[in-house]
């Protein structure tokens, strides 16, 4: 018997960490979000804007190669002379919001599972929802692009990550909205789950066929 995940049922070891993307997962995807939001209330290029999101700079960015203030200087180079970068980094980050659903999931699972975040990001978002939400606390582990000079593009920052989980690919359950990135995991051997924003009902169903055990009644929150 299959479970949509790649691996016959016989395959599956007991799951002993869950890993959670965060931009796409337990938070929104924040760079369309902001986009139209700046072009809403700015009447910004909005083309522009995601080109900013995206460039080679927000990669170092994510990689830790280069400083927050690095990048909006390069940024302010490559925009029209009317765009205030403050108020664009403002909108990246206020994009990000709390999926509620996620966050209930994740507490469902805490102490049972090691729970682990694994994400390309920058040092300053990070910081940005952790002063907003109090994210931090739901996970066991972080394992950030920005710390270990890696993005979810590289095999090699998949691998970090199974070692630093202290488990065998098998036992680890990994949930991402990007099917692209979750590539390097799936050939490793981890259970991969793709997540739509919206449809956590449907997540639920991917972890429980994974033998999943849930915690009731939890109603914490950040």
């Amino acid at each position: 018997m299959h479970l949509g995940l790649g691996l016959p049922q016989e395959d599956i070891q007991m799951i002993k960490a869950a890993v959670f993307d965060l931009g796409g997962v337990l938070f929104s995807e924040g760079k369309e979000r902001a986009a139209d939001e700046l072009v809403r209330q700015y009447g910004y290029d909005r083309d522009l804007i995601l080109k900013v999101f995206v460039s080679p700079g927000s990669v170092d960015l994510r990689k830790g190669f280069i400083t927050n203030d690095e990048f909006w200087d390069g940024a302010r180079g490559e925009l029209p002379g009317g765009y205030d970068v403050s108020r664009i980094q403002e909108a990246w980050h206020k994009g990000y919001i709390l999926d509620k659903d996620i966050h209930r999931l994740i507490q469902t699972l805490k102490g049972q599972y090691k729970i682990i975040a694994f994400s390309d990001n920058t040092r300053d978002r990070i910081d940005f929802l952790e002063n907003q939400y109090g994210f931090r606390k739901l996970f066991d582990l972080e394992v950030y692009s920005f710390e270990h000079g890696l993005s979810k593009q590289d095999k090699r920052f998949t691998e970090l990550m199974i070692r630093e989980s202290g488990c065998e690919p098998t036992e680890l359950v990994y949930v991402d909205d990007d099917k692209e990135k979750v590539a390097a995991a799936r050939e490793l051997g981890v259970n991969v789950l793709v997540y739509r924003a919206g449809h956590a009902g449907e997540l639920t169903a991917g972890l429980r066929r994974l033998d999943i055990i849930f915690r009731e009644g939890s109603n914490e929150s950040c």
